[in-house]
């Protein structure tokens, strides 16, 4: 497997790249295949509480900033409003399933639900990261 090369942020990203891997250890977290963390949930409903909390502290902030700050800037560069636009899609998916799990029995739904949305998280950080946020770097930082 070949390494990946690190991404250069304009400065102006790295608050929300920062962020993003933050992000990316809840979605490991609430992965099924992932070992369990030191200090962090290691039950469905310990896992559950975490990214409820999550949701309100970090992740709806983080959501909103990009909408108003980043998002709003693709305006005129088709290419990053597509991408915008995918990925508000993928920020309401979250607003809307992740406050769902409180009322979901700590079984095989739970874990499952969990799984999902850990992997629909990571996807959605990594197409952030290596798409929208390179291409805003050139098309809209100039950098």
């Amino acid at each position: 497997m070949k390494k990946r090369k690190p991404l250069r942020r304009h400065p102006d990203l790295i608050p929300f790249s920062r962020e993003h891997h933050k992000l990316l250890l809840t979605a490991q977290l609430l992965k099924t295949d992932v070992p369990d963390y030191k200090g962090m949930p290691n039950t469905p409903a310990g896992k559950r509480t975490y990214v409820t909390v999550f949701l309100d502290d970090l992740l709806e902030p983080h959501m909103q900033r990009e909408e108003e700050e980043l998002f709003a800037n693709a305006t005129g560069h088709s290419e990053l409003v597509d991408l915008a636009h995918k990925l508000e899609r993928d920020h309401a998916f979250f607003r809307k399933e992740i406050p769902k799990l409180t009322d979901l029995e700590e079984d095989e739904a739970l874990i499952q639900a969990l799984d999902r949305l850990g992997r629909r998280l990571e996807k959605h950080v990594r197409l952030e990261e290596r798409e929208f946020f390179q291409q805003y770097q050139v098309l809209i930082l100039n950098a």
